[in-house]
């Protein structure tokens, strides 16, 4: 397994996973649509198949950071996105 220096401490990879922003329950708001939604599942990393990332995942986030699946305000379905806005608060 590749492994990183980081002063005195050598790093794994599998030490290197970005921990979630948000957890189960968290209500965020989308940007763009502007919309809320509430997270109801959180991933480590993406878990999908090859054929539903190349299909849906129109923007190619990457597969090794947290997913989220979300149920916006009024939808009757849920969404799954990686990119969480950086910034302060909840967005998505």
């Amino acid at each position: 397994m590749p492994s990183h220096r980081a002063g005195a401490f050598e790093l794994s990879d599998r030490d290197m996973v970005a921990r979630p922003k948000f957890h189960v329950g968290r209500i965020v708001h989308h940007r763009r649509f502007d919309c809320q939604g509430v997270v109801i599942d959180v991933a480590p990393e993406f878990g999908g198949s090859d054929g539903w990332y190349d299909s849906v995942a129109r923007t190619y986030p990457g597969c090794d950071q947290p997913w989220y699946r979300i149920v916006a305000d009024g939808a009757e379905q849920e969404t799954c996105v990686a990119r969480m806005a950086s910034g302060a608060g909840s967005d998505w």
